[in-house]
């Protein structure tokens, strides 16, 4: 097919723009109906070519909008993605200073237990010293003094004099003691009182009678034997 191409004298007469081709198509020389044929044709062109335009702007601002909204996404996203790595960091800290945290108490409980140790193990050879003193001492009063005077040294609550703790002085110590509650005659002799008052404070209460029924049973149990020194190690492991 032979290329279109528009005679020289046609260029040389043409107005340059679709306006002005309209303009001077529509004062030609031709025929009525052609100049109005021709007329219409560039005329509704320029129609199609100004719709196409306007279409094409829209796009372009729809265009335009969408790229905007892209680059809105994109930074939202890597400003999400900041956050997210912040936390993470926040994290990965929090978690390392709780194990290092952790691992200090660890350490420090160890010591703690350490030092327990120490301090127990100390406790326990003073007591084996304290224990080996008290035996000698045991074996020094027994030694010197006759059983009468280590009883009453060691104030043996021997009520009855029968040379040993039995349910006899028991319930005189238990009697007295419910005769003291109430403001009456204890019924003792003044050394038998003396003997009576188990934890020193001077009066037969409830306390006495309690120190010589767990004496008692400590000794059912053999815990400790029925003398002075055994009466004198349980009131050492009383505190009295």
């Amino acid at each position: 097919m032979a290329e279109f191409e528009l005679h020289p004298e046609i260029l040389q007469t043409a107005a340059g723009s679709i306006p002005e081709d309209i303009a001077q198509i529509q004062t030609a020389v031709y025929g009525r109906e052609v100049r109005a044929s021709i007329a219409e044709c560039l005329y509704l062109l320029q129609q199609s070519y100004e719709q196409s335009a306007s279409e094409l702007a829209e796009i372009q601002t729809e265009l335009a909008d969408l790229k905007n909204m892209v680059n809105q996404l994109e930074t939202a996203l890597e400003s999400y993605q900041q956050e997210i790595t912040q936390r993470l960091d926040n994290a990965e800290n929090m978690l390392e200073s709780c194990s290092q945290s952790l691992e200090d108490y660890k350490q420090e409980t160890d010591q703690r237990l350490e030092t327990a140790e120490n301090v127990l193990e100390s406790c326990t050879q003073d007591l084996h010293d304290v224990t080996s003193r008290t035996d000698v001492i045991t074996e020094i009063l027994e030694s010197v003094l006759e059983p009468e005077e280590l009883n009453k040294v060691a104030g043996y609550p021997d009520l009855d004099g029968d040379g040993r703790v039995s349910a006899s002085d028991v319930s005189m110590i238990l009697a007295a003691s419910a005769q003291g509650g109430s403001g009456g005659d204890s019924g003792l002799t003044e050394e038998q009182e003396t003997l009576a008052d188990l934890n020193g404070d001077g009066v037969i209460n409830a306390e006495d009678a309690s120190l010589i029924s767990e004496f008692s049973t400590a000794l059912g149990v053999g815990l400790y034997q029925n003398t002075a020194i055994g009466w004198m190690k349980f009131k050492k492991d009383k505190g009295i």
